[in-house]
């Protein structure tokens, strides 16, 4: 396991891994799904020809990506432009051969106030640390996904965790984390879990997940509400850098108030409301054939609804996140240790409220 073990994190795997999700306060809960928000449409087979044609061009060796110039010409139509992320996922997913480490860092600015006016007095900086690991095995996926969050101070305020064993072997489990280190994960087991998604579909909703949504459930998103965003393509001097931000501040503001909430998972995570949101911004990088690199984002003002508060109680928070995809160096050791925890789970040995110890 890396180094980057030393902080982990709430569960983020993709929409609906498990059956029995469920929306959250404040929204309607759309139905279980493996996938973001999708629609059918006469225009999908022409826009999955295109794809594949760009797809085809991009293998050969273009010297301008045409996937991205796809995604730019979709960026209007909410179904298009989803379906073309969606291939872009994959793409990436298969550059790595489902074997990759999402990494990400993150601040999070809480406020009593809409404006600057108000910080929290206590702790009012928390720094947050996820990662997702996946590895392809012969029979399985294996994949972990941690968020870990500290206060101001750098003390360990709260760690969830997902893990997950996928394919011939499939079982799962949702775990609250008590202790982290350096090729160290301590915690309880929550919950035992059926993961819900394929082999096929699960390396790109872990692109998805880690790159797009910061551990939070969201109603609207670049992935998902395309045309909501002003969407900027720029050549690099390495590759390419794709500038989102908000189109219409009060279209924005009404979608994501009326829209159901993305959910993304069954693990209580808090919802990212944005019906108050005065701006939200994201800086996508991707090499010189369109594989995705990091995703930087800075979403301001939100609200977060947590299970279990008061929904009157608002926290307003300024939310910046950088979320990179590299290739898993260690993924040898991990499958060596993930696999008899895994073994344990499938066959009794550890259950909901039992402890266990993953290292290598």
């Amino acid at each position: 396991m890396s180094n980057t073990m030393k902080k982990a994190g709430a569960l983020m795997v993709a929409a609906a891994l498990f059956a029995g999700c469920s929306g959250t306060a404040g929204a309607a809960s759309q139905s279980a799904s493996s996938e973001p928000k999708t629609q059918t449409s006469a225009a999908d087979s022409t826009i999955h020809s295109e794809i594949s044609t760009a797809i085809d061009s991009t293998v050969k060796g273009s010297s301008q990506d045409a996937l991205l110039n796809t995604l730019m010409s979709a960026s209007d139509d909410d179904a298009k432009a989803r379906e073309v992320w969606m291939d872009i996922f994959d793409k990436t997913a298969g550059q790595y051969m489902n074997t990759f480490e999402l990494e990400g860092d993150g601040e999070i600015y809480e406020y009593t106030t809409d404006d600057d006016s108000g910080f929290v007095d206590n702790h009012f900086l928390y720094e947050t640390s996820m990662q997702t690991l996946l590895s392809d095995g012969a029979a399985d996926l294996y994949s972990a996904q941690y968020r870990v969050v500290d206060d101001s101070y750098d003390n360990f305020e709260s760690g969830t965790g997902l893990l997950m064993r996928t394919g011939d072997n499939s079982t799962a489990f949702t775990a609250e984390l008590s202790e982290t280190g350096l090729d160290l994960i301590k915690g309880t087991v929550k919950d035992v879990k059926t993961p819900k998604l394929s082999r096929k579909d699960l390396p790109a909703m872990l692109i998805y997940d880690g790159l797009f949504t910061d551990g939070y459930m969201r109603s609207v998103d670049p992935v998902n509400n395309a045309s909501l965003y002003t969407y900027d393509l720029q050549e690099d001097h390495d590759g390419y850098v794709l500038n989102i931000k908000v189109k219409d501040l009060d279209a924005f503001r009404k979608q994501a108030s009326t829209a159901a909430m993305i959910t993304l998972t069954d693990d209580n995570r808090p919802a990212l409301v944005l019906d108050e949101a005065t701006g939200e911004t994201w800086r996508v990088k991707f090499n010189r054939s369109g594989i995705l690199e990091e995703v930087d984002s800075n979403i301001f003002h939100a609200n977060i609804l947590e299970d279990g508060k008061d929904t009157n109680d608002k926290v307003y928070i300024n939310l910046r996140a950088k979320n990179e995809v590299d290739h898993f160096d260690d993924a040898r050791e991990f499958v060596a240790a993930f696999n008899p925890l895994m073994d344990k789970i499938q066959d009794g040995s550890l259950k909901a409220g039992s402890e266990f110890t993953l290292e290598d």
